[in-house]
This record gives structure tokens, C-alpha cells and sequence, in this order.
């Protein structure tokens, strides 16, 4: 395979253009060229990842760069890796070119007698327009009254409601769950009602009411309990309790 070293750049490239340097080479069917990376050092730089082209066998690599300071630079483009279709790969020679680049100076003037340009100002890049606020206000004011109408709407349909007190005895509210079916809930319930009071009871009652705890403590744990065992401590439960009370 041979490689051939080409320059496209303008015809008066000047410190920080954009030139193009290539290197063709001959690729065999079934072969890719693979660039390698490139650093100018401080000379210039790479501006982005070389290009590679096929055209008819040829492939052309494409690295775009700019030189940092004027005159003829010698540089040394490292040679592609050529991969066949097998997983091969050889490494093509390096080629060098020879770019001139030109000053930003003018030649016609002795840089003696150049002076600085002063400094410019901040481009202000800024686009102020009035168009913005002429649509956001409207938009913003027609959501207001959305939702200042949805309010009023809403706390108009709104009726007060009155909520009814709870049962002050707790047998009460354990009645209303032994009606809807729910008998675990109620002996767990009379449990707890029972081990409260029965600390303040006289020993042979506290020791009874202990002990109907403990029955109905093992009675709800049980996955599947007798109904007619469980509406019977719950009697019990109610007879212990309108006993001490």
C-alpha cells in the first residue's frame, strides 16, 4: 500500500485558519484506515477528529488544524492503521508536509511602528424584546381568573357538613364491629379494654380479668377459630366488665 501526503488549504492561510491536511493511500478491497490521534504540540492544534473518505480504492484521511504562529512549518502526519476483514492490522509511514502560514501583521509596515489596537468591548449577544411580556401577561392573567372562578365554584358547592359524635363508651364501638361481622377486631378489642381496667380491680378480679385476656389473646391469634367459641368470650368479656364496673 502506498500513502501519499496532499495539503488543501487556502491560498493565504493565515495564523489561526482552518487548513486541511490529507493523506491519501490505496486500499485494498475489504480493508478500513483507521486515523490515529494527532498533537501539534505548540505549534498548533487539531480542531476535531480526521475525516476518512473511500473513493474508487482510494482513502483519504482529513485532519483539519490550525498553526498558532506564522512561517513554513515542517509537520509529520502519523500514518493511518489499515484493519483488513480478517482482524489484521499494519500501520501505513508517516508523511510530512511543509505549510506555510502568514502573519496578521502587514508586511508593507515596519512592525517597528505598529501599535496595539485597543481593546473592544463585550458583544452584547442579548436579545431584548418586549414580545415575551406582551404574551405571558395576557396567558398569565386568563389562568388567574381560571382559577380564582374554579375557587369560588368550588367553595359554593361546598355544603358544611356535620360530623356526628363518637360513641363515648367503648362496648359501643365494639358492638358496632361485632355487627359488621368483624369478630377478631372485637376480641381484640374487649383484650385491651379488659387489661386496662383490671389493674385498678381487687386481686380476685384482676386475676380473673388477667386470665380472660389470655383466652382471648389465644383465640384471636388461632387462624381459624370457632364462631360460637369467639361470640362466647365476647359475652364473657361484656359480663367481666359490667361485673367490676
Amino acid at each position: 500500500m502506498m500513502a501519499l501526503g496532499l495539503v488543501l488549504q487556502l491560498a493565504a492561510a493565515s495564523v489561526g485558519d482552518t487548513v486541511w491536511l490529507a493523506v491519501a493511500a490505496r486500499v485494498p478491497a475489504g480493508h478500513v484506515l483507521r486515523p490515529q490521534v494527532w498533537d501539534l504540540g505548540d505549534l498548533g492544534s487539531v480542531l476535531a477528529a480526521p475525516e476518512v473518505d473511500y473513493r474508487a480504492g482510494l482513502a483519504v484521511v482529513r485532519y483539519p488544524v490550525a498553526f498558532w504562529f506564522p512561517g513554513d512549518h515542517r509537520v509529520t502526519v502519523p500514518g493511518a492503521i489499515v484493519v483488513s476483514s480478517a482482524g489484521r492490522s499494519d500501520t501505513l509511514p508517516a508523511t510530512e508536509h511543509v505549510v506555510t502560514i502568514a502573519a496578521l501583521l502587514p508586511d508593507s509596515v515596519p512592525k517597528a511602528s505598529l501599535q496595539p489596537e485597543p481593546a473592544e468591548g463585550v458583544v452584547d449577544q442579548a436579545t431584548r424584546s418586549w414580545l415575551p411580556v406582551a404574551v405571558l401577561v395576557p396567558i398569565a392573567g386568563l389562568v388567574w381568573a381560571g382559577l380564582a372562578w374554579f375557587g369560588r365554584r368550588r367553595s359554593g358547592a361546598v355544603e358544611p357538613t356535620t360530623s356526628a359524635e363518637p360513641p363515648s363508651d367503648p362496648t359501643e364501638i365494639l358492638e358496632q364491629w361485632r355487627a359488621a361481622g368483624e369478630a377478631r377486631t372485637v376480641l381484640d378489642g374487649w383484650a385491651k379494654l379488659i387489661a386496662a381496667e383490671a389493674a385498678a380491680r381487687p386481686p380476685a378480679e384482676r386475676d380473673a380479668g388477667l386470665a380472660l385476656v389470655a383466652q382471648l389473646a389465644d383465640a384471636n391469634f388461632r387462624e381459624r377459630s370457632d364462631p360460637g367459641r369467639l361470640a362466647e368470650l365476647a359475652l364473657a368479656a361484656q359480663r367481666w366488665r359490667s361485673r367490676t364496673s
